[in-house]
């Protein structure tokens, strides 16, 4: 599997180095301007890292951000006892509720991250440690409001999403089922409960052909793991299904049957209201549409 991985790395960058090259050369050549190479440069790259991106995941459960140089490191004994003024989110899904916003949010008072990496709390900014990503995130927006609002004193984020999975990566046979377990486990260790589960993924499903039943049904297993967290804490499931095309039916409906067929399951973010013109590249958010997809958020918590 590794072999198979580094020879398919090494092909894939070649691609990518060999199509960037192309199109510098025949720019510098004359044989066609450089504004014509550049998007289709660009795009070559977004259609390849994801995969790349894929397979290291698949590969390396660790994936994610974790470069704890420059955080300020903090207690986690304000979130160990309960109450209505502090919040707990436990985050994930795929991209979008991962570091692939096109703006980097910076610390703000009274909103910390847990990382799952090494189960330490720490000043939150972005991008966010243990999420997928080196770029902003929706919870940065999301946890500010709720403390601007009056809703909150304190938010806790514990974010694990990895970019372009799949539902069936995170069901129990899935190889990202281990990022739940020891996201759950970081939370023991710190005597934490969690407030609320956020769940923000399909739009890899909508590409991939998934039926609204095979959506539910791996839901439900994707749930089951979430157990240990309590059985009466809310999940929140956003709809999200938009990613450089219009969004998908059959997995929408899913996403709005699952507070209908499950206990404790509540309607997210409908994250597929918000239209290109909120995406930088059609599918991940820029500044104003990850303000946006907060408030969405905000909405659907309260």
């Amino acid at each position: 599997m590794r072999i198979f991985f580094v020879i398919t790395s090494v092909f894939v960058v070649g691609l990518i180095l060999g199509g960037l090259s192309g199109f510098h050369v025949g720019a510098a050549t004359g044989l066609y301007q450089p504004k014509i190479a550049e998007p289709y440069a660009k795009r070559l790259t977004e259609l390849i890292l994801p995969f790349m991106h894929a397979k290291m995941c698949a590969d390396n459960d660790e994936c994610g951000f974790n470069e704890i140089e420059n955080r300020h490191q903090v207690s986690c004994q304000p979130f160990i006892e309960q109450s209505p003024r502090t919040l707990v989110l436990f985050a994930f899904g795929q991209s979008n509720s991962a570091n692939h916003g096109d703006y980097l949010h910076q610390a703000f008072d009274g909103i910390y991250n847990l990382n799952p990496f090494d189960g330490l709390c720490y000043q939150a900014q972005d991008p966010l440690l243990g999420a997928t990503g080196e770029q902003g995130s929706v919870w940065m927006p999301l946890a500010q409001k709720l403390i601007t609002q009056g809703k909150a004193d304190k938010v806790l984020i514990v974010p694990f999403g990895v970019g372009g999975s799949s539902i069936a990566r995170w069901t129990p046979s899935g190889d990202l089922s281990g990022r739940i377990t020891r996201s759950i486990k970081a939370l023991e260790k710190n005597n934490i409960k969690a407030t609320h589960i956020v769940w923000h993924q399909g739009e890899t499903d909508a590409g991939n052909g998934t039926t609204t039943n095979e959506y539910i049904e791996r839901f439900s297993q994707v749930k089951d793991q979430l157990k240990p967290l309590g059985v009466n804490i809310p999940i929140y499931v956003a709809t999200a299904t938009r990613c450089g095309g219009e969004p998908n039916k059959s997995i929408s409906n899913a996403q709005q049957q699952l507070p209908l067929v499950y206990s404790n399951v509540y309607s997210g973010a409908n994250s597929d209201l918000l239209g290109s013109d909120l995406r930088f590249d059609k599918c991940h958010f820029n500044q104003q549409g990850l303000t946006e997809h907060a408030n969405l958020w905000f909405d659907a918590l309260n």
